[in-house]
């Protein structure tokens, strides 16, 4: 059975299907019953404010042959585009691919926090853009590589008022020379602990608020679950404004930008029925948005018992028959045997006996 949402998308899926590519999103809620090995898989799971905005295709399977799904796009409205969903269970599987997600910043619109944290950090933004941090970002990181505030604003504040003294310098990027005059006030950001962050951190978060890069994204992803046994594969994943190369097959994997965002890659839970739930990629932004992408949930086959082997030979019941008594020895001596000589009388003499 296959039901295909959207008429538009079916050449799509056809061009996929015949080159061997199978593209989908999925999101969390399937279930499955691994006594019966059901499997099911949902599509994209947004949340926002603990309210469900999106959630499909699902398809769940309990019988019969594979059920499919499919979408061309995320519908519009909710900031995350997506674009080639196909989702797909059967007998003791579930998978899931999906071609290309972008989350869209406009997404934390009415999310005080999270807009607040790029409202702060946009002076902020304009003013390092004017500086190359990596050349002088070791007088400002401790042992660990992450931000010092104080020593940061100090090092870069005297970058910038060495520019801005320069003749005629009015500045490169999207600032001028009279915003070298305001330098950096890191303390009046308070949304979010500098301190906790790295300048690869920093540096991606202002390509997101200068509308250079995503908050989230990937370019391909892949989830799936037979048997009990769950795996997940993506390409070109971005987090924060910077892209990160990892690897999938490592299950429970993450990346944490401190005071934004979490990510984890390939997130498995074993359910109390016994089947998995595999997570492709689940974002969770300060607990205000969460975003589960590719879910599959499979079971494991019920076993068939093993046939009953035949039964044993049993053991003869009739003794063996007793063996011929061995043959005696005979009685009479042989013939060609002498007999044994007649013994004499004593000879009598008249020598004394000595000795």
């Amino acid at each position: 059975m296959k039901t295909t949402r959207l008429a538009a998308v079916a050449s799509s899926v056809a061009l996929l299907v015949a080159s061997g590519v199978s593209v989908a999103l999925l999101g969390a809620g399937g279930t499955a019953n691994a006594a019966t090995a059901s499997s099911s898989a949902t599509g994209v799971s947004l949340k926002v404010a603990g309210h469900v905005l999106h959630e499909g295709p699902t398809v769940t399977w309990t019988s019969g042959g594979t059920v499919t799904d499919s979408a061309v796009s995320i519908p519009a409205g909710h900031h995350v585009s997506g674009s080639l969903l196909n989702v797909s269970a059967s007998s003791g599987a579930a998978s899931a691919n999906l071609a290309e997600l972008s989350v869209e910043l406009d997404l934390f619109a009415g999310i005080e926090h999270l807009t607040q944290i790029f409202t702060e950090l946009h002076p902020v933004c304009g003013a390092i853009e004017e500086v190359e941090l990596t050349e002088i970002e070791h007088k400002f990181v401790d042992k660990h590589g992450l931000i010092v505030p104080d020593l940061m604003e100090k090092v870069v504040n005297k970058k910038l008022k060495l520019m801005s003294s320069l003749h005629g310098y009015s500045g490169h990027g999207r600032t001028s020379a009279k915003t070298f005059g305001l330098l950096l006030h890191l303390h009046k950001v308070k949304s979010i602990k500098l301190s906790k962050l790295s300048v690869h951190h920093l540096e991606g978060l202002c390509e997101v608020e200068g509308g250079h890069s995503t908050i989230f994204g990937f370019t391909k992803l892949a989830v799936d679950c037979i048997d009990g046994v769950g795996s997940t594969s993506v390409i070109g994943l971005t987090v924060a404004g910077k892209t990160h190369e990892l690897e999938a097959h490592e299950a429970n994997h993450g990346i944490e930008i401190p005071g934004l965002m979490t990510v984890q890659l390939n997130r498995q839970t074993h359910n109390a029925d016994g089947s998995l739930t595999v997570d492709g990629l689940y974002v969770n932004f300060h607990d205000k948005v969460e975003l589960t992408v590719a879910t599959a949930t499979c079971g494991t086959p019920p076993s068939t018992p093993p046939s009953t082997p035949p039964a044993p030979t049993p053991p003869p019941t009739t003794p063996p028959t007793t063996p011929p008594a061995p043959t005696p020895p005979p009685t009479t001596p042989p013939t060609d045997v002498p007999p044994a000589p007649t013994p004499t009388s004593p000879v009598t003499t008249n020598v004394p006996v000595t000795g």
